[in-house]
């Protein structure tokens, strides 16, 4: 049975031995909670609302939902009562016209459809989604239910609201239930789920060291061919297809192919300015292996040489990136590692740029952006607002390691003046132990002499 492969990650395992690892996440999830919980998939298409708007990405379930349950199709939700040891999956009812245009789906409806969820996901229990709330409403009733579990990301002060599923879920079932005369608790499960889920098993650790190993590869392989690229346009080109022939499960986000001070624009997604052959250009890009993505940042001389002040200034980065891989660890935290980055960078940029009579123009003070990010399901995992900055990483979970510099530059070397454009940013994906880390991107060339000589063939 092949054709589940599109709404269902078995993340190289047996479909037997995938179900058996996704019903396990789920015990141990319930071993945690008192209350029967509610997990949301996303549930619009992903061109909806906009009907005009076509475009396609082979990932893109709610990450909860994807570790929960492995499925990757929209109009989703899980039910489960640690009490009871009950879970029902909810699915949209079966659609043989949709599949007609858009392939096979999971569903509901029909005694063979069903049976097909049970085959492919090992749920025994299934329900048509449009009944989600009528169901909850008779469990909480049956049960005299007084709290219920739901996930969603918690919006502090200040802080700019994002696009939740699940919070519009609990709004929705809130409504529902007021309107039924039922006052019920909601509890937040999120931050149970995130710490379960960011610390990676050894399937999930394996298949994000694949991803990163042929992110490496496809790097390496535009490298080689850069000097003879003329343009953003054409490297950008070269690098998806080097990303998506590695891959059927697409890229981890839009690559970023920033050429001279286009580099100096932190989410450059423009992609085709002409190249200056004399400048650097930075690639922020990745690709998943099942279900695991990958995040690597690389800057490198369009030229295959680095001129003396980008070896100055990236060698600065390079060792600031080279400190937080020999000090992560357990027990450290993101903002640690801010503080312990930029502070270093700073002064060096004071001994050996500006007290050199050197000039420095950037559009930031001393922190363009975080050092580090979880990394899991998703390129940009836990809490969307970063809260976590300050919370010890825990063994098995990974974070970026991407220390940078952006702005403009002027210095005499050596009785010459070189001034220019330049961002520089060196990204890997780091995996926490105990006593320090794994580069999971170690391969990828990073120091100057390797980069060059990777150019030279």
């Amino acid at each position: 049975m092949t054709y589940y492969s599109g709404v269902f990650f078995d993340d190289g395992l047996s479909l037997e031995e995938a179900k058996a690892r996704y019903r396990t996440r789920r015990i141990e999830l319930l071993k945690q909670l008192d209350t029967p919980v509610v997990i949301m998939g996303v549930q619009s298409s992903q061109t909806a609302p906009y009907t005009w708007l076509l475009t396609y990405h082979a990932v893109f379930q709610e990450p909860a939902m994807s570790y929960l349950t492995g499925i990757n199709q929209a109009h989703t939700a899980l039910y489960m009562d640690p009490k009871m040891g009950e879970e029902i999956l909810f699915l949209p009812s079966k659609n043989p016209k949709l599949e007609f245009w858009e392939g096979y789906q999971l569903g509901v409806g029909t005694p063979e459809a069903e049976q097909d969820v049970e085959t492919v996901t090992g749920f025994k229990s299934v329900e048509d989604r449009a009944v989600l709330c009528e169901t909850l409403l008779e469990k909480i009733n049956e049960h005299d239910m007084s709290e219920i579990g739901l996930f969603w990301n918690e919006v502090k002060p200040k802080q700019k609201p994002i696009q939740d599923d699940n919070a519009s879920f609990k709004h929705q079932l809130d409504k529902f239930l007021k309107s039924h005369n039922i006052d019920i608790a909601f509890s937040n499960v999120a931050e149970t789920l995130w710490q379960q889920r960011l610390c990676l098993d050894e399937t999930d650790k394996h298949n994000m060291r694949q991803a990163n190993m042929l992110t490496t590869e496809a790097l390496s392989s535009v490298f080689k061919d850069l000097p003879k690229l003329s343009s953003e346009k054409e490297v950008s080109g070269r690098l998806l297809g080097e990303l998506h022939q590695r891959t059927p499960k697409g890229i981890s986000f839009p690559p970023i192919v920033a050429g001279g001070k286009n580099a100096c624009v932190l989410h450059y997604n423009k992609n085709d300015e002409p190249l200056d052959k004399n400048s650097l250009i930075l690639f922020d890009c990745g690709l998943r292996h099942h279900s695991m993505p990958s995040d690597i940042s690389r800057t490198v001389p369009v030229s295959g040489v680095f001129n003396p002040l980008q070896k100055l200034l990236y060698n600065i980065v390079l060792q600031a990136h080279e400190a937080v891989e020999a000090t992560v660890k357990a027990g450290v935290t993101i903002k640690e590692l801010n503080d312990m980055t930029w502070t270093f960078i700073e002064k060096e940029l004071k001994e050996k740029v500006l007290d050199k009579g050197g000039k420095i123009e950037r559009d930031y003070e001393t922190t363009p952006h975080g050092v580090s990010h979880l990394i899991g399901i998703m390129v940009h995992d836990g809490d969307p607002h970063r809260n976590y900055k300050e919370a010890p990483l825990k063994p098995g979970m990974v974070i970026s390691n991407e220390p940078g510099f952006y702005g403009h530059v002027t210095l005499d070397i050596d009785g010459k003046t070189y001034s220019e454009d330049i961002g520089i940013r060196i990204e890997d994906d780091l995996y926490i132990t105990e006593t320090g880390c794994i580069n999971l991107s170690e391969g990828c060339p990073k120091t100057c002499e390797d980069i060059e000589a990777l150019f030279k063939g």
